[in-house]
């Protein structure tokens, strides 16, 4: 995967908007249905970056060890870090759109 497709722009876009609207009511906030939502969007995170290791590991290590290959992996890290920062909470915390780059 060189970079995210429309259908997972969207998704990622989708599973963001559903936390935030979850949080906005801080006062009435369902923190069991914000941990679900969380979970969801772990795991299309763990999914995606999966994809993208696929297609890192498929590449020769020529191209891995190119710009292309060194950005491509700049883009799986800043997944990664994201990967470790969405976790279920006792009070919510949203990650910024911008934090989970559709390309390298």
């Amino acid at each position: 995967m060189k970079k995210l497709n429309k259908i997972q722009a969207s998704e990622k876009e989708a599973l963001i908007l559903e936390l935030e609207l979850i949080a906005m009511d801080e006062s009435e906030m369902d923190i069991p249905k914000y941990n679900e939502a969380v979970a969801r969007f772990n795991d299309w995170i763990q999914n995606i970056r999966d994809s993208m290791q696929n297609y890192y590991d498929d590449r020769s290590e020529s191209w891995q060890e190119s710009d292309a290959g060194y950005a491509y992996q700049d883009w799986m890290d800043a997944w990664d870090l994201n990967i470790e920062e969405i976790v279920e909470y006792d009070e919510v915390v949203i990650p910024g759109n911008e934090e989970l780059p559709d390309e390298p």
